[in-house]
């Protein structure tokens, strides 16, 4: 008896590969299941390109997105084979599609499963309790699901731990600028006015990320991250610091800010930029701002107005140097 997998796509792509990873060799084929829309997207290829396999190589079979109905109709029309066994990836999909797929296959020798977003637990309908996800992608796996890539520079400009000596001195002054950051084009080198004038600060977010969550691959973080969509060769956009941890994104944009005055102006700024990197990588993602200074220095309305700008934009929190001299929670 054949074993097959069905997958609803979405655009929310993530656990469809988690669970084809998790069940990797268990099934004979593989169906996708999607809209016009999901396809036009190239989800489907993205998936398989992620996968090692060839775009176009899974059987895709197309449905309306809304009408019940009619994707019973084309359900149908596919004559699915009454002597297979069938697997029910019902995470994605619209409501509808989830609805007739699930009605559709009752009549087959079928299991249906389900990924809550967010989650690394898999459900099994037939079953009382959930099994856990042991799968864990890395960042290249993350951005080609969502047609990207990216490059990244994780070298250190000076020596590996320059920034932690940069932070100490930041931290003795009470987080004032030190003379080193305020005098940084003065410096003779390329490499250290680069340092100075806010690298140390990504340097800094990179080791600490390191240095706390020791699961974190090398092939899961990334410093100075550039993004493409796919077929681009220019960058649409960059994030200071960016991994994956637990099959979650974080983002977290590093700023070091000559004075009070220019913190308080570029703040807004800075939150906007994350929310736009965030937009077109599935739910979930967590992203950060790390800022050198002390947000308690700026007045309590201002604060205020930050907070509810990053809550607005789905900022998940904002670290300024006091915070960062705690462990991270995040």
């Amino acid at each position: 008896m054949s074993r097959i997998l069905i997958t609803l796509l979405s655009d929310h792509i993530l656990p469809n590969y988690l669970f084809i990873k998790e069940m990797e060799g268990q099934f004979d084929e593989s169906v996708f299941i999607g809209s016009e829309y999901i396809f036009r997207r190239d989800v489907g290829d993205n998936l398989e390109k992620t996968l090692g396999i060839t775009p176009k190589s899974i059987k895709r079979v197309t449905v309306s997105d809304e009408n019940y109905f009619v994707i019973m109709k084309e359900l149908k029309k596919e004559k699915f084979s009454h002597d297979s066994e069938y697997c029910i990836n019902q995470t994605g999909g619209t409501k509808a599609q989830s609805i007739a797929v699930f009605q559709f296959f009752q009549n087959f020798h079928a299991r249906f499963v389900y990924i809550p977003p967010g989650s690394n637990m898999y459900y099994d309908f037939g079953k009382k309790k959930g099994k856990r996800i042991k799968y864990r992608v890395n960042l290249e796996e993350y951005f080609m699901l969502h047609g990207m890539w990216y490059e990244a520079d994780n070298r250190y400009l000076l020596d590996a731990k320059a920034s932690e000596r940069a932070f100490f001195a930041l931290r003795m002054k009470e987080f004032s600028m030190t003379s080193d950051i305020l005098h940084a084009q003065e410096k003779p080198t390329a490499e250290e006015r680069r340092f100075w004038m806010g690298a140390w600060f990504e340097e800094y977010t990179y080791r600490r990320i390191r240095s706390e969550y020791k699961s974190i691959t090398r092939k899961s973080i990334g410093k100075s991250v550039k993004i493409y969509r796919k077929g681009s060769f220019e960058s649409d956009n960059e994030i200071d610091v960016a991994f994956v941890k637990d099959n979650k994104l974080y983002l977290i944009e590093c700023k070091v800010n000559s004075s009070k005055s220019a913190m308080h102006a570029n703040i807004e700024k800075y939150l906007y930029k994350i929310a736009a990197v965030m937009k077109d990588l599935g739910q979930n993602v967590q992203a950060y701002l790390f800022t050198a200074q002390r947000i308690d220095r700026l007045p309590r309305e201002t604060r205020a107005n930050i907070k509810k700008r990053a809550e607005i934009l789905g900022i998940k929190g904002i670290f300024d140097g006091e915070r960062l001299t705690e462990k991270l929670d995040i």
